[in-house]
């Protein structure tokens, strides 16, 4: 199975539906993990590997994010 690459930006909201189907594949067992990329615009300031043992970290992942 793959690995997901997704993005966030956090004034856009089409990177939250892109999160958020990404996030519910990793959860079905669709992939192997999620590379999460947030992005300010101009830069990644956070990068995170999220590996299905580990989704229930992501809420922590997001609040730095955001």
């Amino acid at each position: 199975m793959p690995t997901i690459w997704t993005w966030m930006h956090p004034r856009v909201d089409e990177s939250d539906r892109v999160l958020e189907k990404n996030l519910r594949r990793l959860k079905e067992g669709g992939v192997d993990g999620l590379f999460l990329l947030v992005y300010d615009g101009h830069r990644a300031f956070y990068e995170s590997a999220v590996l299905p043992a580990e989704k229930d970290e992501l809420s922590r992942v997001l609040a730095i994010a955001r």
